[in-house]
């Protein structure tokens, strides 16, 4: 859903792991969300946070970083089964990339085990007029939600 710039955004987090990702402790993903977007400290949604079987236990948003705690040590599936909803806030200005990536970390290790990226869409301005009874009603910035 496009919305409105600054507005709070679910972003669904859609990944495969097609390996066992095994871990003796824990498993860590990061989503890196392109500049200008920005995570909330408790960035799982309400209704994700209530699912008792859920894949992630914990989101922690720091700027446009979501870091999210795996609830199993072990983790393989496809996109249809590695599912979680985030809240994030749009950016308030066009940005100049689209580009969001994931990294997965195991038992507090300093490197990404795994990674990977892809492109969202583009957020850009563009000139709008309102008309109203045939006569220019008012030229400024706005903001408009397409469906």
């Amino acid at each position: 859903d496009r919305q409105v710039p600054g507005t709070q955004l679910v972003l669904d987090v859609r990944f495969d792991q097609q390996r066992n990702l095994n871990a003796v402790t824990i498993i860590r993903f990061q989503v890196f969300a392109p500049e200008g977007y920005s995570f909330p400290s408790a960035c799982l949604t309400d209704e994700e946070a209530a699912k008792p079987d859920r894949l992630f236990i914990q989101c922690i948003g720091t700027f446009n970083i979501a870091e999210l705690i795996a609830r199993e040590t072990n983790i393989k599936g496809s996109k249809s089964d590695l599912v979680t909803r985030l809240f994030v806030q749009s950016p308030k200005f066009a940005t100049a990339s689209s580009t969001w990536s994931m990294n997965a970390e195991k038992d507090n290790a300093n490197f990404a085990y795994q990674s990977g990226t892809i492109d969202g869409f583009e957020l850009a301005a563009m000139p709008v007029s309102f008309r109203m009874s045939n006569q220019l009603g008012l030229l400024r910035p706005s903001f408009a939600t397409i469906h």
